[in-house]
């Protein structure tokens, strides 16, 4: 998944500075199914076109896996330390595998529903010049790499774990400052015990043995050979611990994530007008149109005109607020600029902001592909208010295949929107 999206990305990149060649549009068109479409077709007709133009593989990062392993090892070597003569901390063990990993995996959830990926879209878009990475496929990649790393950790400290049985002779015992009676010991440890309590006996801790592995000034007590034997009975039951209580609730995560992060990446090729518009040119075999103009996705519609703005553009059709999505604002309007790089939540605020103004002009670059962020934006509120987005040109009128992509883009996103053009230029 992560060299597919990788490969996507590079496609889109390079087909926006260089469009398609007459030759790769007859390789779409050949590649084009004879009826019907479907995500999943679609993102095997690109990553065929980027094979085809030669894009690299881009890896998964085998450096952050060798880290995880790395991390597992340390991990679990470091635990195993004692001082001589002493047991391991049992407790040491079932906080780090434990409490400490479920924080993790509430965290990695809490991070995944709220789409914060601190710095993370732009690594991943970095040398991709104006192409944006999607806030929600870069979540789900996130919260998939997340997933990814931990079973790799857990799995490399299982192993460190079996590789230190086989090659040492480990003895665990437990102690807390806090007054816990064995009794109370056993009932938590007995429970926590419940999932393999009826297949795996050996796994499960007895009173008898939570008693005769409590040490307390170990160095002054005399021990006998049946205490000495149970402080290395423990190990089935860390294992099985470490198997019920890290290591299966990281592969369910892992599976979730693996279905969202499938699920983004067919949504994204599904919804990007780009790269929609590389396999509407396959579709219809438009040879005489380039894709830095974005056709028109749907080739059975009837694509109206735009009205034309025969304006200055410094003069605006009536309304209560301007925005001005990724096209500089006029000197003094900054607080109207949306979609400038890691600003959504602020985005939002500033149209809640302006909720009781009814009537909105969203200025936006008309020589640009539309964006799904802008759909998400102003979906809810086209329902509330009257909005008009209006394209602006650079530095020459803007074409019709530019200008279809907005139409498309706007029956399909923003049904209730105006669309307009400025025909004068900057």
């Amino acid at each position: 998944m992560y060299s597919d999206i990788g490969q996507l990305l590079q496609l889109k990149a390079s087909v926006a500075e260089s469009g398609l060649t007459p030759s790769e549009r007859q390789f779409m068109a050949a590649k084009s199914p004879a009826t019907g479409r479907d995500a999943a077709g679609d993102v095997t007709q690109l990553l065929a076109l980027s094979h085809a133009r030669g894009a690299f593989d881009i890896k998964a990062g085998p450096w952050l896996v060798l880290l995880a392993v790395l991390l597992g090892m340390a991990t679990l070597v470091g635990l195993m330390q004692t001082a001589s003569g002493h047991p391991i901390n049992l407790l040491y063990v079932l906080l780090v595998f434990g409490p400490m990993q479920w924080l993790l995996m509430v965290m990695g959830v809490v991070t995944m529903v709220k789409g914060n990926t601190p710095l993370f879209a732009p690594l991943l878009s970095k040398g991709l010049g104006q192409v944006t990475f999607p806030k929600r496929l870069a979540s789900a990649l996130f919260f998939h790499l997340n997933q990814s790393l931990s079973v790799v950790f857990s799995l490399s400290a299982l192993a460190t774990f079996f590789a230190l049985l086989a090659f040492r002779d480990l003895s665990f015992g437990w102690q807390t400052t806090f007054q816990w009676t064995p009794n109370a010991v056993t009932s938590v440890l007995e429970a926590l015990a419940l999932p393999w309590a009826s297949w795996w006996p050996e796994a499960v801790p007895s009173q008898d043995w939570v008693l005769q592995t409590r040490f307390v000034r170990l160095s002054s007590q005399e021990m006998g050979t049946d205490a000495a034997m149970a402080f290395g009975q423990w190990w089935p039951f860390i294992v099985a611990f470490m198997l019920f209580y890290s290591l299966l609730p990281r592969c369910v995560l892992w599976l979730i994530a693996h279905w969202l992060l499938k699920t983004q990446t067919l949504q994204w090729v599904a919804h990007d007008v780009a790269l929609q518009a590389m396999l509407s040119q396959g579709q219809s075999n438009a040879e005489d149109l380039a894709i830095s103009d974005h056709p028109s996705i749907n080739s059975k519609g009837t694509v109206g005109s735009v009205a034309a703005l025969p304006l200055p553009l410094s003069v605006l059709p009536a309304a209560d607020t301007t925005w001005y999505w990724k096209v500089a604002a006029p000197t003094g309007n900054t607080l109207m600029q949306l979609g400038l790089p890691e600003q959504w939540q602020q985005d939002q605020q500033r149209l809640a902001d302006q909720a009781q103004a009814s009537r909105w002009n969203v200025v936006v670059p008309g020589w640009e592909a539309p964006t799904a962020e802008l759909a998400d934006l102003m979906s809810d509120a086209q329902n509330t208010h009257a909005i008009h987005v209006i394209l602006q040109p650079l530095n020459r009128p803007l074409s019709r295949g530019q200008q279809s992509s907005w139409e498309q883009f706007m029956r399909e996103r923003l049904p209730q929107a105006q669309l307009s053009v400025w025909t004068e230029t900057l």
